[in-house]
């Protein structure tokens, strides 16, 4: 069957999570469980990105997302419902999903913590056409009493006995910034290196380096490094992503170069991949961004450079509402430019919509569409998402202040460095990146002194991005990535 261009990304987004994250040293070690649960603790727990909007907590939801050519039938449905202790810190999910084809799948995830409201355990179980459900994975987390390292563990269930199979050791420096990881596989009798991360800062906390190298048994080899500059006043103004691995040595692969206008908002992006047979940086995009007075991204504009020009292929365009529990758009537009009509022509939305219900509780219903063809034909849903919260009951001094504002530009380029000057600096947060299904997309540990980054390509569309700390989502954002 053949399938339109969205939901190939869309499809493309889903297989990550069964394969190896490999520029995720968080995720290039999770268990076998296809959705990574420790996710869901922070998707589940909805702070939006100003302190003057409720905070919600995510009580269940479901998705369904289609096929983009007739019969439009469903590919998969997801269903998740969300329990909370008094601290309101996720202590149990309930998950159901079934792909086209495939049968009704269970999962019941487990969550516990310490004194000080930091993780220590999970246990995931699972069922599929059997009436009990079974053990499937666990981990458990230790850190160190100088709170400058820890460890995770990582467990399956085999043959009815728990397996130890992973194991990530992390290290921070005296700001609280991951400067170093190690990731082992237990071989049955002794545990193997696999990888290791090697962070570098800058004094404002934005990343300069991150370094990556694999042991291929006898040696560590180059498989990768990202390299930020920053201008005066702290701002990424250059990234550029070198690749390597145990037979080549490290090539420039590719650059982002940005600029910012008078207010220091980011203004152009212009995009570059190394050509080996030139030796040299050619450019391929640039990306302009357009403000409204309210500081609100409203326009995007992407050109691709062809025969030694940039000519525009398409524009994205936000239109924000009534913002009463997010600042994220209600409606989120993207055309694309037909030179022969010389216009552009509608291609791909998103709808974002917040409803008011008794009981203290908000509904939330997300949709996409494609239109088929572009410009001039129907719009056909691509996925439809209904969420419920119910209001936090923290008191207004226990939610997160309203300087604990990660605000990434929109849309997003990949590597850049996203500063959250409210977050405790040697405090220790994640990042997780989800599809708009809730489906994992990458992961990682931060500090607060440092911001995160995304440090591996994804394929091109929305997601969403949660910012968790102390057991509890602090922030999301919607961003596009393409």
């Amino acid at each position: 069957m053949k399938r339109s261009l969205l939901f190939t990304l869309l499809l493309a987004t889903f297989q990550l999570l069964n394969a190896q994250i490999q520029f995720s040293p968080q995720l290039s070690e999770q268990s076998s469980d296809p959705f990574n649960v420790n996710a869901w603790q922070s998707y589940s727990r909805l702070v939006t990105e100003r302190s003057d909007f409720p905070a919600l907590l995510m009580d269940t939801m479901y998705c369904e997302s289609y096929w983009n050519d007739p019969p439009y039938d469903i590919y998969t449905l997801t269903a998740q419902a969300f329990t909370y202790n008094p601290q309101e810190q996720l202590i149990e999910v309930r998950r159901q999903e079934q792909f086209e084809g495939g049968g009704l799948k269970h999962y019941r995830t487990f969550y516990s913590y310490d004194s000080e409201g930091r993780e220590i355990s999970t246990l995931v179980l699972y069922k599929a056409g059997s009436p009990n459900f079974q053990n499937r994975d666990k981990t458990e987390t230790t850190y160190g009493a100088d709170g400058m390292s820890s460890e995770v563990f990582r467990y399956g269930w085999y043959n009815n006995t728990w397996v130890i199979d992973t194991k990530t050791y992390t290290e921070f420096d005296q700001q609280g910034r991951t400067v170093f990881i190690l990731n082992y596989k237990w071989n049955g009798s002794l545990w193997q290196q696999k990888d290791r991360f090697f962070y570098q800062w800058h004094a404002n906390g934005s990343m300069l380096t991150v370094k990556r190298e694999g042991w291929d048994g006898f040696i560590w080899y180059p498989f990768f490094i990202r390299e930020n500059t920053l201008d005066s006043n702290g701002r990424q103004i250059s990234s550029i992503y070198w690749q390597g691995s145990n037979t080549t040595p490290l090539t420039p692969r590719n650059k982002r170069e940005s600029t910012y206008d008078f207010q220091g908002r980011l203004d152009s992006e212009y995009l570059y991949i190394w050509e080996d047979s030139i030796n040299n940086w050619t450019p391929t995009y640039l990306e302009e961004y357009h403000y409204n007075a309210q500081d609100e991204l409203i326009e995007r504009l992407e050109s691709q450079f062809t025969n030694g020009e940039y000519k525009t292929v398409s524009r994205h365009i936000s239109n924000y509402g009534a913002m009463i529990y997010s600042d994220e758009p209600e409606l989120y537009l993207i055309q694309r430019w037909d030179s022969s009509m010389v216009t552009f022509l509608d291609d791909i939305k998103y709808e974002n919509i917040y409803t008011e219900l008794p009981n203290n509780e908000v509904s939330q219903a997300q949709n996409g569409f494609v239109q088929l063809p572009s410009g001039v034909g129907v719009w056909t849903p691509t996925f439809e998402c209904n969420y419920r919260f119910h209001k936090s009951t923290l008191s207004a001094t226990e939610q997160a202040p309203a300087t604990t504002v990660c605000a990434a530009p929109n849309p997003y380029p990949i590597g850049y460095q996203v500063q959250c000057p409210g977050l405790i600096d040697t405090r220790d947060y994640m990042l997780w990146v989800y599809t708009l299904d809730g489906r994992v997309a990458y992961a990682r540990h931060f500090k607060g002194a440092a911001g995160w980054s995304i440090g591996q390509a994804l394929p091109a569309g929305m997601y969403v991005v949660a910012i968790q700390g102390n057991g509890q989502v602090l922030q999301t954002q919607r961003v596009v990535v393409e």
